[in-house]
């Protein structure tokens, strides 16, 4: 059976969980133009952080990994979230920007 992937144009805008071995505290944010960053350590005892950027298109998306990796800090992982629902009380929800799970975390 054939899975369809609906994919992201180059301008459409989207926001991106974030995940990078190592740790940044919420200072950054400003920095990478993100909504949130929080950090947690793994089963290993590493450090993980994760952000959750704001809506932004391809390129930003990768300024921001280019950011990353010139701090040397490697990506785990960028997983694109749902787009947010609106609903008739408001016009859009936010995409749970506090809520910040790393990999293996239970969604």
């Amino acid at each position: 059976m054939e899975q369809r992937c609906e994919g992201l144009g180059t301008f459409e805008r989207a926001v991106f969980r974030i995940c990078i071995r190592g740790q940044l505290d919420r200072s950054w944010s400003e920095y990478f133009a993100v909504q949130s960053i929080c950090d947690e350590v793994d089963e290993t005892g590493r450090c993980i952080t994760t952000l959750i950027s704001g809506p932004v298109d391809q390129a930003a998306l990768v300024g921001i990994i280019n950011r990353l990796n010139g701090l040397g800090l490697p990506v785990l992982s960028v997983v694109r979230l749902p787009a947010p629902v609106a609903d008739a009380s408001s016009e859009v929800e936010d995409p749970q920007p506090d809520v910040c799970s790393g990999p293996g975390d239970n969604e």
